[in-house]
């Protein structure tokens, strides 16, 4: 329940599982009512297809047709404090928000031509974030299939084997009858061959990765990195009446995707640079995940630089971050390194994997002439990005700031509509 528009899972059932289970319709919102987050934050969105939900997710469905039910899911957002204050304790640290409690809430409906205007402005701001969600998602995609392509499959490699005739190593034979279908007009080798000349022709075995391409190492992660470290949390007693400033992170801030949240704890500062000193992020550090849900991975942001994190996150900090840093990114986002950490795992109150294992992760390095060229490549993407994710930060704040001001009426349409010209 990232976000607030619902469509897609990372749990899919069957029609005959739907049979147990419940549907929201299209439109209909859907509100997490159990669950630790709901400590911290209140999930709630609307559904823009038909999907399945369990236990700790109440719909709720508008019963009057001449309200737009996106405005009873702004009301909603607009009065998270408030919903908050609802949030009870399980007793296993789980929080509960009473169905019932949240049936009762008195909803304030001005008239309809004003709800329509705040309906409005609230969706144009988040059109415009899901656009660029999208479109991050499509340069993420890119950069994926170029990397998959050159340092996974080594297409460029097979191409120039095939045409030097040289011998293509069994495991690698049916991606070579495939790169034969390929017309020459679409091979690298044709559209770039200048390039094509930092790629070899051979390949040769590695214990650790199989056969790779010829004069490719194979090294573990520790061998470029300067350092693999996690965070810590701080002692109750150690912030006890001090001021929270500095962010800190923790593996639920990391979304499957890499988004890290805005909504993120905090720490004294005097706690930040004495205990906790060793644990101090850089920007351009690389996070994972090595707790609870495992093996999220992420880059930290500029606006988060000098910022913290607990010890379900390991953070890696490159030798060589700007030739290594994006191939080592994709290289964590491998299936190849999937599975490599799913086979440490620990199953222990927590499932986990040690440092040791996060070092011992294997990378496949090509020559540097060639990481310059994949940067030339991928920097841009990259750019693009994060410039795209900054300004949906920017989005974002400006939607929350504007929201619960609209919904209590202590903000006019007209004003609204002024400050967000610019942004939509």
């Amino acid at each position: 329940m990232e976000g607030n528009r619902y469509c897609e899972a990372n749990h899919y059932i069957s029609q005959e599982a739907l049979k147990k289970s419940r549907l929201a319709p299209k439109g209909t919102i859907l509100l997490l009512v159990r669950g630790s987050i709901l400590h911290q934050k209140i999930q709630v969105g609307i559904t823009t297809k038909d999907v399945a939900f369990n236990q700790d997710v109440k719909c709720l469905s508008v019963n009057k047709p001449e309200v737009d039910p996106r405005f009873i899911l702004y009301w909603l957002e607009g009065n998270r404090i408030k919903l908050l204050g609802l949030v009870e304790n399980t007793g296993i640290g789980a929080g509960k928000l009473d169905t019932k409690l949240v049936q009762n809430l008195d909803i304030h409906l001005p008239p309809k031509k004003e709800r329509d205007s705040i309906t409005h402005i609230i969706s144009s701001l988040d059109d415009k974030i899901e656009l660029n969600r999208q479109m991050n998602e499509t340069l993420e995609a890119m950069a994926q299939t170029l990397f998959k392509n050159w340092f996974v499959d080594f297409d460029p490699v097979i191409d120039k084997a095939l045409a030097a005739g040289n011998e293509i190593p069994e495991p690698l034979q049916q991606r070579a009858q495939l790169r034969q279908q390929v017309p020459d007009e679409k091979k690298l080798i044709k559209t770039n061959p200048e390039l094509v000349e930092a790629f070899p022709d051979r390949f040769t075995f590695t214990e650790e990765l199989g056969w790779i391409p010829e004069g490719w190492e194979v090294l573990e992660l520790r061998q470029l990195v300067s350092v693999v470290s996690k965070g810590t949390t701080p002692r109750k007693s150690e912030v006890i009446g001090l001021d929270d400033s500095v962010p800190f992170l923790k593996a639920r801030d990391i979304s499957d995707d890499g988004q890290i949240s805005d909504e993120l704890d905090c720490i004294p500062e005097e706690v930040h640079t004495s205990s906790l000193k060793r644990s101090i992020l850089e920007t351009g550090d690389l996070l994972i995940t090595i707790a609870g849900t495992i093996g999220r991975v992420t880059e930290l942001p500029i606006h988060l630089d000098q910022s913290n994190c607990n010890q379900a996150i390991a953070f890696i900090r490159l030798k060589n971050k700007e030739l290594m840093k994006n191939s080592i990114l994709m290289t964590l986002r491998s299936d190849l390194t999937t599975r490599f950490i799913n086979e440490k795992i620990v199953q222990a109150v927590q499932a986990n994997i040690s440092l040791e294992t996060v070092k011992s992760i294997p990378c496949c390095k090509p020559s540097n002439v060639l990481l310059k060229e994949w940067n030339k490549l991928i920097d841009p993407l990259m750019d693009r990005k994060y410039a795209i994710a900054t300004e949906n930060k920017s989005l974002n704040k400006i939607r929350d700031t504007l929201l619960p001001k609209l919904i209590s009426g202590e903000l006019r349409v007209p004003e609204a509509e002024k400050l967000i010209a610019d942004h939509v």
